[in-house]
């Protein structure tokens, strides 16, 4: 072996064989990150997927936090307060009992909800396009009362139950 004057003598490379720098193709290891950055970025695509078939959940949500917070305005006000659905929205309307006629009530502008989202309220029956609940001051339900929500093919029911609770049904 010859030495040169930079350092000690490499050994000879085996007949056929090239220089590490040259080498064509992968490592194990380098594909293995591959595959894992990949399986991220899926991960990721469809958690942002999932977010956009969200609004029907939302809508619901929504509605369900508006039934809930005219409940607590009937039991804070010790008067009646009353939800209306139909196609479109929800209006809150305030009055002194759930018995009053309807030229007795008032909105209430805050607790007002507007559907979005190509979401759809669908009414029990085609001559009955406003669903009513009634809460008194003691926070009950007039009556039970489900509100179907619908996007495509999805539904969210939101069911009143008598002692004026609010749950949400898929």
């Amino acid at each position: 072996m010859k030495s040169t004057p930079a350092g000690p003598a490499r050994p000879p490379r085996p007949h056929g064989t090239r220089p590490h720098a040259s080498r064509a193709g992968v490592s194990v290891v380098e594909f293995l990150v591959v595959i894992v950055v990949v399986a991220l970025m899926a991960a990721v695509g469809v958690l942002g997927f999932e977010r956009l078939t969200a609004p029907l959940d939302d809508e619901a949500l929504e509605l369900a936090g508006l039934l809930q917070g005219a409940r607590a305005r009937a039991l804070s006000t010790t008067g009646a307060v009353r939800v209306e659905v139909r196609p479109g929205s929800a209006t809150v309307l305030t009055a002194r009992d759930c018995t009053r006629p309807a030229n007795e009530w008032t909105s209430v502008t805050n607790l007002n909800l507007t559907f979005k989202n190509a979401v759809k309220f669908v009414p029990p029956s085609s001559n009955v396009t406003t669903v009513r609940v009634c809460f008194d001051s003691r926070g009950r339900a007039d009556s039970n009362a489900n509100f179907l929500l619908t996007r495509g093919s999805r539904s969210r029911t939101v069911e009143v139950m008598l002692i004026g609770s609010v749950r949400i049904r898929t």
